[in-house]
């Protein structure tokens, strides 16, 4: 805030507001920061994605991908990771709480040179993520790298969908096959036609039909019931 006397003088109200603009506050990169999600930076991914950082504006970065924020401290050998050609890695140490680090952000290449290019990074600790003050890189493709961690594959998942943890789950729409069928109610004891499940593929399913989801638990009085003549119920919770 600035205080002060308003002048009526023209030329020294111009210098009270120079003064009062140079008083201004610094930006923190904890709080001005542009935001990258992209899983395929993994060191983890394999695949010829051919990410390029060449037109990436200067300034700093929060990486919020699950894939994880922290850009790996060793060399990445053989190149082809990240989604990329060169695999950028940083060649230093991570800050402790609030401060800065000034550090060399090194290119592996495919012949196993793990500093073919360098640049000049800063990244800072922000007391639970960094931010990573980045340049474009000189040639592409070359890209910078984050994490470590994959989607899960298709059909598994994990509390944050991404390895580690990634688990085979029925509940997934794409493991399982829904049935709906109104006439398998064990209120309908209409069998003209029988309904049969011999040719029934294994697996899970899901009942969808506004007859209700749930297997009945308890033995069916009258045999023709559910649309057959042999009802199939759960004896167990």
């Amino acid at each position: 805030m600035c205080i002060g006397k308003m002048f009526k003088n023209s030329v020294k109200l111009w210098c009270f507001t120079l003064f009062c603009l140079s008083i201004s506050t610094a930006e923190d990169p904890c709080r001005d920061y542009v935001e990258l999600d992209n899983w395929k930076r993994s060191v983890s991914n394999g695949d010829t994605y051919q990410l390029c950082d060449s037109f990436l504006v200067p300034g700093w970065y929060r990486v919020i991908s699950k894939a994880g924020q922290e850009m790996p401290t060793e060399c990445i050998r053989g190149g082809f990771r990240c989604g990329t050609t060169e695999s950028i890695w940083m060649n230093g140490t991570f800050p402790d709480a609030e401060e800065v680090n000034n550090v060399t952000a090194c290119a592996s290449d495919y012949h196993d040179n793990c500093c073919a290019s360098s640049y000049d990074i800063q990244v800072k600790n922000c007391s639970g993520y960094y931010v990573y003050n980045l340049v474009p890189t000189k040639s592409c493709p070359q890209a910078y790298c984050f994490g470590y961690e994959l989607p899960c594959p298709i059909g598994e998942t994990s509390p944050t969908d991404f390895t580690p943890g990634c688990k085979y789950d029925a509940c997934l729409k794409i493991n399982h096959d829904e049935i709906d069928d109104w006439r398998r109610s064990v209120a309908n004891n209409n069998t003209l036609p029988a309904i049969c499940d011999s040719f029934l593929k294994p697996g899970w399913y899901r009942p969808t039909s506004k007859a209700g989801q749930f297997m009945p638990t308890e033995c069916p009085v009258n045999a023709f019931t559910c649309g057959t003549t042999h009802p199939i119920w759960m004896n167990g919770i």
